[in-house]
């Protein structure tokens, strides 16, 4: 995202790369992703790219909402990471998984973005050598540090997560895995209620602020609530507990409460979707396009942003038809994503997995 969206809070967009062998099976989940990225995809390429860079002319649509299709991200994540830990053994599988899953992927995109805007650089988007290397660890967001991609903001998001979860497995609290996300989400209302933006203690103690905020970032206080509704559907997929969806109640509500009411609508949506699919239904979902969006949906988040934009510039640049030049855009950015999928993100898989079969399932 260029910017962060606003949820219930601040932003509302990140991708999940989370899938074992067996939410691969759930065809549903991948449709559903496929249906996020795409929907991200093209609200960079329409809306975004209008505020931004303005398109030669009007093309046939915006897709302003788009960026909802984050929250629907954060939901799934919430959902799949619940279930491989469920079925970790050992804390170093789920290091180890998490890792093949997230940094080979984005380590190879992140030096292709920035390859490419060096050859086709953009306004304001060139990085420098010593950004780039620090974007290696993926939350230079925390250090105050430009990223490579404006869309890497949520993988930070998606690590706090995966750091969040690993704690409660390492130290068995997994089972109350919704007492700490709901604990999270009472301190961020009361961060939001004795902090409001504009506070006069906030704009007299700079330092305590940021640190306040940067906390904030850490403990993932602004989406606990998204993560966590994805961890209740699974839970009630599994065990009919009437808990359950009193938790989503709950995170629904929390939602509503200081987030524009299209948040919270997508929000709803997105949990209705995803308790259908973990229920069994909803079979039509799984329409094969869709789940070849979903297999690539990851690299094709880490790398359509700022490349798209460099080559729509140059499409429009041309004189091209405006809904042409997102079309190839469009295409080349699959086609990246899909190169990126088969040559780096499922080889690094299919390492681990050779490995450590054993403990990853």
């Amino acid at each position: 995202m260029t910017e962060p969206v606003t949820l219930a809070s601040p932003p509302s967009v990140a991708l999940s790369p989370a899938t074992d062998s067996r939410s691969s099976r759930i065809k549903g989940i991948d449709a559903l992703r496929g249906i996020a990225a795409a929907s991200v995809v093209l609200y960079h390429y329409t809306s975004n790219y209008q505020r931004v860079f303005g398109h030669a002319k009007p093309p046939l649509f915006y897709l302003s909402h788009g960026a909802l299709g984050v929250v629907l991200f954060f939901l799934i994540s919430g959902f799949v990471i619940f279930m491989t830990l469920e079925r970790t053994r050992r804390p170093i599988d789920f290091v180890r998984s998490r890792f093949s899953r997230l940094f080979p992927a984005y380590w190879a995109a992140m030096c292709l973005t920035f390859v490419v805007l060096h050859i086709l650089p953009i306004p304001g988007r060139t990085a420098t050598v010593s950004r780039l290397l620090a974007n290696t660890t993926m939350v230079q967001g925390l250090f105050g540090i430009g990223s490579i991609d404006t869309v890497y903001w949520t993988l930070q998001v998606e690590l706090c997560f995966y750091t969040i979860m690993f704690l409660l497995f390492w130290v068995g609290q997994l089972r109350n895995v919704e007492f700490y996300l709901l604990g999270l989400m009472l301190l961020n209302i009361a961060r939001s209620r004795l902090l409001p933006p504009g506070s006069p203690w906030l704009a007299h103690h700079a330092l305590q602020a940021k640190i306040i905020d940067k906390v904030g970032e850490v403990l993932i206080l602004n989406y606990a609530y998204a993560f966590l509704i994805g961890i209740m559907i699974y839970r009630f997929s599994q065990q009919r507990q009437w808990r359950y969806p009193l938790v989503i109640a709950l995170c629904l509500l929390y939602a509503a409460q200081d987030g524009p009411w299209l948040n919270l609508i997508a929000t709803i949506v997105f949990t209705v979707l995803i308790g259908g699919v973990a229920l069994g239904r909803f079979r039509f979902l799984e329409f094969p396009p869709l789940l070849y969006l979903g297999f690539i949906s990851y690299s094709l988040y880490l790398t359509h942003q700022h490349i798209g934009y460099a080559i729509l510039r140059r499409l429009e640049a041309s004189r091209l038809n405006v809904n042409i030049a997102i079309v190839l855009t469009v295409g080349v950015a699959m086609l990246i994503a899909d190169l990126l999928t088969r040559t780096i993100e499922q080889p690094a898989l299919r390492l681990l997995r050779r490995k450590h079969a054993p403990a990853s399932q």
